[in-house]
């Protein structure tokens, strides 16, 4: 696999100018939902619009799940969904700079650059562990969840897999991601604009989707390509090695 510089501090970008992380730049989460991060309080409220919705969609979401138990998986049987869907949380983002490579590679965007508003990563996972030995430890973490599948489909197939308060929040996401795509490339209109990864843990009702913005080149595209890249995430994911 090609190498990759990012840390995991600059694969984290403000949700409005887009602004990765940095020493310098330190960025901070909304504090009802957690998951949106902004370099500055002026970022924050002009986002605000595009946020709210998902922000509300996921606050209620996770309060559903504090007290929803999991009964898909008799490993798991005495664990809350929240619960495995932190320590889902917490494996997405050990692992995201190898989704963004693996999602770059999938999605072919160094010849289509056009799949990224329309195509995403789906990967399915499974669960290593069981609610009698949670993984803490950061290795632990990274051996998680065993790979089961990985498929390219089309965005708007993703439905079918969510909720239909999720699917609310997935057309939210999608329209967002073509409007800041079309304000990344208004400012350089050689910017691919986001790659998009699903990932999904079916035992628990589990899923998470994985935005990743970048205004890299095609020739810094073209520099990540490769052809292995599916035995690469297999191969990582397997033994614990994220980028």
């Amino acid at each position: 696999m090609p190498p990759v510089i990012w840390t995991a501090r600059q694969m984290k970008q403000c949700q409005n100018c887009f602004k990765p992380g940095s020493k310098e730049v330190s960025l901070k989460c909304c504090a009802k939902c957690k998951r949106a991060h902004y370099c500055c309080r002026e970022c924050q409220k002009a986002d605000w619009e595009f946020h709210k919705e998902r922000c509300n969609t996921h606050t209620e979401s996770l309060a559903q799940m504090k007290s929803d138990p999991i009964v898909f998986s008799a490993a798991l049987q005495g664990l809350m969904k929240a619960e495995t869907e932190a320590i889902m949380h917490r494996w997405v983002k050990q692992y995201r700079s190898l989704l963004f490579v693996s999602a770059i590679n999938a999605l072919e965007l160094h010849t289509h650059p056009e799949r990224a508003l329309t195509h995403v990563l789906f990967i399915e996972l499974s669960p290593t562990f069981t609610a009698e030995k949670i993984p803490k430890a950061a290795r632990d973490l990274r051996l998680a969840f065993k790979l089961v599948s990985i498929n390219i489909c089309p965005l708007d197939d993703l439905f079918e897999f969510f909720s239909p308060a999720e699917q609310a929040q997935l057309t939210s996401l999608k329209t967002e991601i073509v409007a800041r795509t079309n304000t990344l490339r208004s400012q350089d209109t050689n910017a691919l604009g986001f790659a998009l990864a699903a990932v999904t843990l079916p035992e628990c009702d589990c899923r998470r989707l994985v935005p990743m913005g970048t205004d890299m080149s095609p020739a810094d595209v073209k520099a990540l390509r490769d052809p292995t890249w599916r035995r690469s995430l297999e191969t990582r994911i397997a033994r614990g090695q994220p980028l």
